[in-house]
């Protein structure tokens, strides 16, 4: 609990009391102050407690991960990034989504996927220690983000990749290609971008989603643009939504701009941070909601996903039924899908890519997915068509 009315006052921390006075420094740099926020506390020793400052801090500092390997760990956290740097041998310090790392003898290395190199995407288990040094457990690469902008509307944009739901502001007269304002954001369509309006005809004000890519220019592509029902998961009517991989950010704290696949964003201490699936860091895949005013794009939250194929699992199997009856929506919101015999949870946050072939059910796709809950969650689902098929006799020894 916190003090009614402002921060002076009775604190209850987990569980403990402590006293805020006029001179206790109160910081919000990650976060505003509210009922289950993590905070750090520095105090006066007696009874109750006086707070000296009372601070927002990382999600992971207060999951209970407390304590464990490596050698005194105090909090143990994922994330997602960027490497800007490391050792040649491995063990040292790494540069990673703008943090350092400390790699050791006992650090798991795994390039299964990719080999270690400045821009390619890792994820990253640690522990932070008393003396706020975030010690690496495991660092394991997941794609190359560098290069591969401009290859078209392929695959290939790893890193680059994502997805909005808005409204049209302004759309190309005569045409379709051009650039498209949606939700305030522009985006340009070319010969190659997909049009499909199942849901009513493409006007100024009709709701759509979009995906796309960035290409070296900064300029957001648009693969695929589509009339829908569907908001995204928008709290409120008037809000957009936005998925996309975080380029810049403030530092330290939260509070301030952000840039999310070349879109500008401005933080405050009214915007939610949410790191429900690593920390907030330069590479890692959001989801944006946002108001637009005055040409700002102003954040009520940020929230952290497994990236697009960042999941552990990989799978492929023939699409045999989700929530919805008939064929899939490629716009619906969190449902479960069935394919290759395995249900899979597809939420807003899901690439739905079916440029390799149509996601409707007994068709072919590929899955790539991590385990929550008990539940597999699907990052990414490509439609496949298959050419060939061949089918050889069973034999036995």
């Amino acid at each position: 609990s916190m003090p009614a009315g402002g921060f002076v006052g009775t604190w209850v921390i987990d569980g403990v009391s402590y006293t805020a006075s006029a001179a206790t420094r109160f910081e919000q740099e990650h976060g505003a102050f509210a009922v289950g926020a993590c905070v750090e506390v520095e105090y006066i020793s007696g009874t109750p407690r006086q707070a000296t400052k009372i601070a927002t801090e990382h999600d992971y500092k207060c999951s209970g991960g407390s304590g464990g390997s490596g050698g005194g760990g105090e909090y143990h956290g994922e994330m997602y990034g960027i490497i800007n740097s490391f050792p040649q041998g491995l063990i040292g310090q790494w540069q990673i989504g703008g943090m350092t790392f400390v790699a050791d003898a006992s650090t798991v290395f795994e390039q299964e996927r990719v080999s270690f190199a400045v821009g390619v995407l890792v994820e990253v288990k640690f522990y932070t220690d008393a003396n706020n040094v975030n010690h690496a457990i495991k660092i394991e690469t997941k794609y190359d983000t560098e290069g591969g902008q401009d290859g078209g509307h392929g695959e290939g944009h790893e890193g680059h990749e994502g997805h909005a739901y808005g409204r049209v502001d302004a759309m190309p007269s005569g045409g379709l290609q051009g650039t498209w304002t949606i939700g305030g954001i522009d985006y340009i369509a070319d010969a190659a971008t997909r049009f499909e309006q199942e849901h009513g005809a493409f006007s100024v004000g009709a709701n759509v989603k979009v995906r796309y890519y960035t290409n070296n220019a900064g300029q957001r592509v648009a693969t695929k643009i589509e009339t829908t029902s569907e908001t995204g998961g928008s709290t409120d009517p008037n809000h957009f939504k936005l998925y996309g991989f975080v380029e810049q950010m403030p530092s330290p704290g939260f509070v301030g701009q952000w840039v999310v696949n070349g879109v500008t964003l401005t933080a405050d201490v009214t915007t939610q941070f949410q790191e429900s699936h690593g920390l907030l860091a330069i590479g890692a895949f959001v989801e944006v909601e946002y108001t637009q005013s005055g040409g700002v794009n102003h954040m009520t939250k940020i929230e952290t996903h497994v990236p697009p194929g960042a999941g552990p699992n990989d799978d492929f199997g023939r699409v045999e039924s989700n929530a919805v009856a008939g064929a899939l929506r490629l716009d619906a919101s969190t449902a479960v899908w069935i394919i290759g015999g395995k249900s899979y949870l597809v939420t807003p946050a899901t690439d739905l890519n079916d440029l390799g072939g149509a996601l409707t059910v007994g068709n072919y796709a590929l899955v790539n997915s991590y385990s929550a809950n008990g539940q597999l969650v699907a990052t990414r689902i490509s439609g496949v068509t298959l050419s060939h098929q061949i089918f050889l006799p069973a034999t036995s020894r």
